[in-house]
């Protein structure tokens, strides 16, 4: 008995997700819900796809269009974003724990009130995204390009902002280290009273 239990929960390790909401999701381009953790869908073009609340965590997502995609109050905690192309994608109240997330396209993005931590989104471009109340916590965004995003309610001081582009970036009683301030400063973003 022993013998068939393993192999079977071996499997079930490795493919964590429900098939069936993989194949509604590349069928009817809708899936909310769903259960897509750990899902290879790498090099797709999911733009204006709808996987609002769903549980992402692990999807391999790495060079996949998902421009416009409407996914608010999923989970992406450890998805790979690399080189994902997420412009004007809707993450709001998204978990975006420990994703790798180097090279992602995130120009107009509404990361409203995400909780990012311990992500690598460096040599981003993140033109114009909102973070509003985002919870941001130890965030590598060296040499992204941040211009014109928003930053407001947020504590950025355990997060790497060297080499970022800020121009025109708005900070709105936003946490800064003096080291950030004056980079910021020099950058020509903006600070909001």
């Amino acid at each position: 008995m022993r013998k068939i239990l393993l192999p079977l929960l071996f499997s079930t390790l490795l493919f964590s997700f429900d098939k069936q909401d993989v194949e509604r999701l590349l069928e009817e381009e809708v899936c909310q819900n769903c259960d897509l953790s750990d899902a290879n869908l790498s090099h797709l073009d999911l733009s204006i796809f709808e996987i609002q609340d769903s549980n992402l965590s692990g999807v391999d997502f790495s060079h996949s269009n998902l421009f416009m995609a409407e996914l608010q109050g999923s989970n992406l905690e450890g998805a790979n974003l690399e080189n994902t192309i997420l412009w004007k994608a809707d993450l709001t109240s998204c978990k975006l724990n420990n994703v790798k997330a180097k090279g992602v396209n995130l120009k107009g993005a509404k990361l409203k009130k995400a909780i990012i931590e311990n992500s690598d989104l460096s040599y981003s471009s993140i033109w114009k995204a909102d973070f509003t109340h985002a919870e941001i916590k130890n965030v590598n965004f060296y040499n992204s390009e941040l211009g014109d995003a928003k930053f407001y309610e947020n504590d950025l001081r355990d997060s790497n902002l060297t080499g970022s582009i800020l121009y025109k970036t708005k900070f709105k009683n936003t946490h800064l280290t003096k080291e950030q301030y004056n980079y910021a400063k020099s950058e020509e973003a903006i600070f909001i009273k």
